[in-house]
């Protein structure tokens, strides 16, 4: 430890320990100063914060159970008409704007997009490659979870897959993650990965052909037309 000649005139009473090391690979110090008693320092504010965070949670939490089931009923109620109606376009507008969209933060309904749905679509998308349209459906019922479902907002929704450096919300962009995951499976093709579904495309189609030379036949099914439109696109 260093220290200049002022420390030493001020605090000459002062002890330095050196720790035996444990778990980590540094010496801990333990400096003490035996001749300077201990002052409290309370909290000052907490007494101002008191009365309204007693009233905060009074009006706010303090019936938050009744209010759980209220809501919880109404959801359910919206679910099963929906289930008997899945083309009903109010339903699906009320079912958007339902308890769970209303109560979470703005921050909470974003978080949860980017760990739950994108977590979902991630994985998914790194076993086969996913429509587009369904890509764009997806997108944009997470804009409207996030924003909300009016046309002004929508238009807003498309900053979300924006970095956030730039002004955006950083949200992936479930398009391009789409497209990088094809070139990852085409690159399983071309590498003759000791998978079952590569196997077979070897041995239905490519044959003795190499993976980049290789034409989709027309009777050749939709999934393999999209993967070669990726693999001339990357070649």
């Amino acid at each position: 430890m260093l220290a200049n000649e002022l420390w030493y005139e001020l605090f000459d009473f002062t002890h330095l320990e050196y720790v035996s090391e444990s778990l980590s690979d540094h010496t801990p110090l333990v400096l003490t100063f035996p001749h300077c008693p201990r002052q409290r320092s309370p909290f000052r504010f907490l007494k101002d914060l008191k009365t309204p965070l007693r009233k905060l949670n009074k009006d706010k939490f303090s019936d938050i159970h009744q209010q759980q089931e209220i809501h919880r009923a109404k959801l359910l109620q919206i679910q099963n008409a929906l289930h008997r109606d899945p083309q009903n376009k109010e339903l699906q507008q009320r079912e958007e704007t339902n308890w769970s969209t209303r109560s979470l933060l703005y921050a909470g309904r974003l978080a949860l997009v980017n760990t739950v749905v994108i977590g979902v679509y991630k994985f998914w998308t790194s076993i086969f490659m996913l429509p587009k349209k369904v890509t764009q459906h997806i997108t944009k019922l997470c804009g409207d979870y996030i924003w909300g479902a009016t046309e002004e907002r929508r238009r807003q929704a498309l900053e979300m897959c924006v970095p956030k450096k730039n002004g955006g919300l950083g949200v992936k962009n479930l398009e391009v993650w789409n497209q990088a995951c094809a070139t990852k499976l085409v690159w399983a093709i071309a590498m003759k990965k000791n998978l079952l579904w590569v196997r077979w495309i070897h041995g239905r189609y490519l044959r003795d052909q190499q993976c980049w030379d290789f034409k989709a036949p027309r009777d050749a099914y939709w999934y393999l037309k999209k993967l070669c439109g990726v693999k001339n696109q990357f070649k």
